[in-house]
């Protein structure tokens, strides 16, 4: 029997009508997009666009790996132009549109202004450890928090024989927050003495009386806690007043670009509290931790990236939402999300091993702070101290 003859055409519109009535699930699963609220513009430019860089060598490391539920993931950037006005409205929006978690903000005074907002969601992993979010809440916060960090640095401080310190802090929310942490820092040491506290506005742009009035006071060491362009007007203000101390600063500045762009300013010893081994794999036993590790460092590598604040502050959070998500799926629920995050127990990631259960919304204490400080000759931040900020 002669085979029906189609004329290439039809044969077209054949095919076309099939594909087009194909079910959706036998269709590529849309990108699972999950809103990241980064200052990408605006005074924290200098850290939110590292974090823009890192959310894409993330995304390229989930995708390459499975992705969640076999689907895609794309990071979705919204540039909060470092105004907590603006990061309220996104998040509003987020809720709005449904989101269950979302990462981000990046800014204390940001992570303060939405809290209120998150009683039944989304999960918000704010990537600043500024703020100290209640335990049970919709909000994590990455990193160890500033009380840690600044008891590590005052601790060390002691350990280093310094008895006179003098304590310079932005008046804005993160210097309110690390003069807070200072204070309690040094109420545990009481060999050391503060010989002179001063502030400024995040918008001086000199605080010569200042210094002037510190200098005086002969302190061993200053602590100054203020970021971005006030750090800057601090270091530059420091250098022209003459004053030859070490220097103990926020981790908010661990960026490649504050530090080549004072070169010529820079104190002898400026000192942060950074976990180092962030940088150098090969300087963890092998397990867990290490795996971990040397997948971050590869990962920036791939982007051209190297450790620094933008990616040490975000890269776990990414890595712990992901988790979540591929444990309890797409479709999770703030509610799943916050209750898996809050019940990890021994979870991995480039700062050790998280406990949630005992370290509520955060997961880290201070025993695992290390003090390092910025090498020029190796152009990076090397190590100075144990965890716990001993010597």
């Amino acid at each position: 029997m002669k085979q029906p003859h189609f004329p290439l055409a039809a044969l077209g519109v054949a095919l076309a009508v099939t594909i087009v009535s194909l079910p959706a699930a036998t269709r590529a699963a849309d990108p699972l997009e999950i809103d990241t609220i980064i200052p990408v513009t605006g005074q924290a430019s200098f850290v939110g666009q590292v974090m823009v860089k890192t959310l894409k060598a993330a995304e390229d490391n989930v995708n390459k790996t499975g992705g969640i539920g076999g689907r895609q993931v794309h990071f979705n950037v919204r540039d909060d132009a470092s105004n907590p006005q603006n990061t309220v409205q996104l998040v509003n929006e987020a809720v709005a549109k449904g989101d269950q978690v979302i990462i981000g903000p990046s800014l204390s005074a940001a992570c303060g202004a939405v809290l209120p907002i998150l009683k039944n969601g989304p999960v918000a992993y704010c990537l600043s450890p500024g703020v100290h979010p209640p335990e049970g809440s919709y909000m994590f916060s990455a990193d160890w928090s500033t009380t840690d960090t600044t008891h590590a640095l005052v601790h060390y401080a002691r350990e280093r024989g310094w008895k006179r310190v003098a304590v310079l802090t932005s008046t804005d929310s993160s210097g309110a927050d690390g003069e807070k942490g200072i204070d309690a820092g040094l109420a545990a040491e009481p060999t050391l003495t503060v010989v002179a506290r001063e502030h400024f506005a995040v918008v001086d742009i000199s605080i010569a009386a200042q210094l002037a009035r510190i200098k005086a006071a002969t302190p061993q060491v200053l602590i100054a806690w203020a970021s971005g362009t006030p750090f800057a007007t601090v270091i530059r203000g420091v250098a022209d007043a003459g004053l030859d101390v070490p220097v103990i600063a926020s981790n908010s500045n661990l960026t490649f670009a504050s530090m080549h762009g004072l070169t010529s300013y820079l104190p002898k010893e400026l000192l942060f509290a950074a976990a180092i081994t962030e940088a150098t794999p090969e300087s963890l036993r092998r397990g867990p931790e290490r795996t971990a590790v040397e997948q971050y460092v590869n990962s920036l590598k791939a982007a051209g990236l190297r450790p620094e604040a933008g990616t040490i502050l975000s890269w776990d959070a990414i890595s712990f939402v992901v988790a979540a998500l591929r444990k309890l799926g797409p479709n999770a629920t703030a509610a799943q999300i916050r209750e898996y995050l809050a019940n990890q127990k021994g979870l991995v990631g480039i700062h050790g091993t998280y406990d949630f259960q005992e370290n509520p919304q955060r997961g880290l204490d201070a025993s695992g702070v290390v003090i390092s400080h910025w090498s020029a000759a190796r152009d990076t931040w090397v190590p100075v101290s144990k965890p716990g900020g001993n010597i």
